[in-house]
């Protein structure tokens, strides 16, 4: 990754962002603009985190001038994340990413929820043509079945087999063989839910966690938290329904997945508190656990020198969501996790509202298709998207950063016919990883090899001209964040059959709440409500009811988890009182109330 290992570690500072370690604590240096601009912008962290045990930071939070430049010690590493890397020489430049082979990704976008819901009811999908192009990797699906299940009774996953010239395309019928495959491990208890819940709601002017916010537009009135975990109860009881009438549990049944949720300083008590006050929203408490993932200190962007948040202390922030894989190894969680009987991990973040977890179709391609990772991914709609991209490099899988991928990639053209992006599979941050996989890298200290990213944000602290009267201020600085998905290059190459994509429709799965509402914004809690709302009304149309006019529904997870359950109801028509434009349907007895 860096140059000679000669240079002079003071020489090397002046280079290079230098993420170092001290007790449990990582940090970073940061060099003028112009050498942050010649750098890529992610920084392997090598192994520099030797020889820092004894940094002074109660001296270093004394001093506002003061950087890690001046205590540095080590050289750096020459070798890097095995995505990242550079190579030996000092002057290489980072290896550009590639679009992914096609027989990583299977396209699940062909089939809407309710065919899939007609399927796994036994109906004909009506779809021969998708079918006969899904028959090259997903035709028998009793096979894979009984080979998959086989493999996790024998303590391994199997091959799968995998397609090299293009995208799989699967039917309905496909995907409902793989649904009640992982139907089968979610009722058994065997997955558990991770969800990313670090961040606080201050750009979308909300004072608290993220996951305490109740987007407006929604009728219900609910909560992220709420919405996440009701739906996580009522996909764990139509799992078990599945798997029931499937013949396929080998084991007790549990009453909904375990939920492991990451916070961060800043959020972990009032989350706690909150779901202390909302009695956990029915669900077990034993089944939930909180984490709490590192804080990093952050620094001036023109100088590098630390910011204070106050007199002798320093300004940290959450070291991103790729915290949680030390968060799991240190709290004893993988520990609990593993006496619960989980094998799967399905990672997801809070600020989505069409999240789907536990998805039991992305756990059953994973077995079938013997995948240590896999992830979700929806089509790229602009170069300009705020979202990263799966990509190839170094002959590993892994996500590229959208601030990291440059203008050029980011508005390649794959097909000008169709003008569809080169890399055009976007990133949802719906990850799965196997359980030992995650206990293997934890034995390794792979987390340690994970790469820093860099965050311009406007920081509260003092400047130094104001440290000496205390008066906090906005300041320009950087932090450092380690990303969940660098995790992936580590176990998943695109050779090897160990890691794969599920290319899943937008429109029913991609809802963020990021921004604040307001004219033109995207991806605020208007969208995400709206997308929500969407949804709900295509399952009831989909399914035979008559929906009049602009009238949109929301539909509560114990109705419907994903358009199943609501066929009884065709040929009936909604109706509301005369000026509504949205409806919240609770129940069965509701949405029977309402039909005429």
């Amino acid at each position: 990754m860096c140059g000679p290992r000669s240079r002079s570690p003071y020489h090397v500072a002046a280079l290079l962002t230098l993420p170092l370690m001290c007790r449990g604590l990582s940090v970073g240096v940061f060099p003028p603009p112009p050498a942050i601009h010649a750098l890529g912008q992610a920084i392997p962290y090598g192994d520099l985190a030797r020889g820092f045990a004894g940094l002074p930071w109660a001296e270093l939070a004394t001093q506002p001038d003061a950087t890690l430049a001046s205590v540095l010690t080590a050289p750096p590493a020459d070798d890097g994340h095995p995505f990242y890397r550079q190579g030996a020489g000092a002057d290489e430049q980072p290896t550009a990413p590639s679009p992914l082979p096609p027989g990583l990704v299977v396209d699940w976008t062909h089939v809407s929820d309710v065919e899939l819901a007609r399927a796994m009811d036994g109906q004909s999908d009506g779809g021969e043509a998708r079918a006969a192009v899904a028959a090259d990797t997903f035709a028998d699906i009793a096979s894979l079945e009984a080979m998959a299940l086989s493999a996790r009774d024998e303590g391994h996953t199997s091959t799968g087999q995998a397609a090299s010239d293009g995208r799989r395309q699967c039917s309905a019928r496909d995907l409902a063989g793989l649904t009640r495959l992982g139907s089968a491990e979610i009722a058994s208890g065997r997955v558990a839910v991770v969800l990313l819940a670090g961040g606080q709601g201050t750009r979308l002017g909300h004072r608290g966690p993220k996951g305490t916010f109740s987007p407006a537009g929604l009728p219900s009135g609910k909560c992220i938290f709420r919405r996440h975990a009701e739906r996580l109860l009522a996909a764990s009881n139509r799992a078990q329904v599945v798997a029931q009438s499937a013949a396929q549990p080998s084991g007790p049944l549990s009453r909904h997945c375990r939920w492991v949720v990451l916070t961060s300083a800043e959020t972990h008590h009032d989350t706690e508190a909150y779901f202390e006050a909302e009695d956990f929203f029915g669900l077990d408490r034993a089944l939930v656990r909180f984490l709490t993932q590192a804080s990093l200190p952050a620094v001036h962007l023109l100088d590098g020198t630390f910011i204070l948040a106050e007199p002798y202390r320093l300004s940290t922030a959450p070291n991103g969501n790729g915290g949680l894989y030390e968060a799991l190894a240190r709290s004893g969680t993988l520990d609990w996790l593993e006496a619960g009987g989980v094998r799967h991990l399905q990672i997801c973040g809070v600020d989505n509202l069409l999240t789907r977890a536990p998805c039991p179709g992305l756990v059953g391609m994973a077995l079938a298709g013997g995948l240590r990772v896999a992830s979700k991914a929806v089509p790229r709609v602009r170069p300009t998207e705020a979202v990263g991209v799966f990509a190839e490099r170094h002959g590993r899988f892994g996500v590229v950063e959208y601030t990291e991928l440059g203008a050029d990639l980011a508005g390649a053209v794959a097909d000008p016919a169709t003008g569809r992006l080169a890399f055009d599979l976007a990133n949802i941050g719906h990850q799965y990883m196997r359980l030992d996989v995650v206990r293997h890298l934890a034995r390794l200290g792979a987390f340690h090899m994970l790469p820093f990213h860099k965050a311009q944000k406007r920081i509260a602290g003092l400047a130094r001209a104001e440290a000496a009267g205390h008066r906090a201020a906005s300041l320009c600085g950087l932090k450092l964040e380690l990303f969940i998905f660098d995790t992936l290059p580590l176990v998943g190459t695109v050779t090897a059959g160990r890691a794969g994509v599920q290319l899943v429709r937008r429109e029913a799965e991609f809802a963020p709440v990021k921004n604040a509402d307001g004219p033109g914004a995207v991806d605020c809690p208007a969208t995400a409500a709206g997308l929500l709302l969407d949804q709900c009304t295509a399952w009831l149309r989909d399914s035979g009811v008559q929906v009049d006019g602009s009238l949109r529904a929301e539909v509560a997870p114990r109705v419907s988890v994903a358009g199943e359950g609501l066929g009884a109801f065709a040929g009936l028509r909604l109706s509301v009182e005369p000026g509504r434009d949205a409806v919240f349907i609770d129940s069965r007895e509701g949405l029977a109330s309402l039909l005429q």
